[in-house]
């Protein structure tokens, strides 16, 4: 018999279907966090979900001038876009 489920006990939609580092980086990213690289000490589970539960201060893309791309086309695409601007 399974125990069933604890209705007082919720559970978080996105830290459930947020399994690692890299994939809570990247949502944050895209939600418009403006935050280090992956490999940055700053950059942990601890501080990336007090990013997301706004209990540490995390800077967005509205504040600053600049748009981040979270995953860059590779340089061919570039280069045939450029070709056509031409």
């Amino acid at each position: 018999m399974q125990p069933s489920p604890n209705p007082t006990q919720s559970v978080n939609m996105i830290d459930a279907l947020v399994k690692d580092k890299k994939a809570y980086h990247e949502l944050l990213v895209r939600n418009g966090y403006v935050l280090p690289d992956l490999d940055s000490k700053f950059v942990s589970s601890d501080n990336l979900i007090s990013i997301q539960a706004k209990k540490l201060y995390g800077l967005r893309v509205d504040d600053v001038c600049y748009r981040q791309c979270v995953t860059p086309p590779c340089k061919q695409v570039l280069v045939d876009k450029l070709t056509l601007y031409l």
